[in-house]
């Protein structure tokens, strides 16, 4: 929900999280996938000599 925008606080509450630290460590740890996963297709990219578009949602 947080990388899509949703603001921490409400997820927060949708989650049923009683502290704001517990949703900040799961959207930490999404975004840190997010970066690896991007960096691994570009260095795929780089090895293969492919462009990839990558459109934002």
């Amino acid at each position: 929900m947080v990388g899509s925008g949703v603001p921490i606080t409400l997820a927060k509450d949708i989650l049923g999280h009683s502290d704001i630290h517990t949703t900040m460590r799961y959207a930490h740890a999404i975004t840190e996938q997010s970066l690896n996963a991007v960096e691994t297709l570009s260095c795929y990219a780089q090895k293969n000599k492919k462009v990839i578009s990558l459109k934002a949602v």
